[in-house]
């Protein structure tokens, strides 16, 4: 019951849920809403994929494979 009594809310019925009920809970206790995560470039992947040492060797030894090739 403490929760409820700490959020102003019943705990049968919930909130009121009308428009003044809502902006003055956001007033209280702000907005709430999910940060979307940064979409990175593919140009971005692509770069940071040549930060792999595996990679770097694999890139090395496909040229040299071609050249003898």
């Amino acid at each position: 019951m403490g929760l409820c009594q700490l959020v102003n809310t019943d705990k049968d019925s919930g909130i009121i849920g009308d428009m003044t009920d809502i902006k003055r809970r956001q007033e209280i206790y702000g907005r709430h809403f999910i940060a979307m995560p940064k979409i990175e470039s593919f140009i971005t992947l692509l770069a940071r994929q040549f930060e792999d040492t595996n990679v770097i060797f694999l890139m090395w030894a496909a040229t040299i494979y071609l050249g003898i090739s």
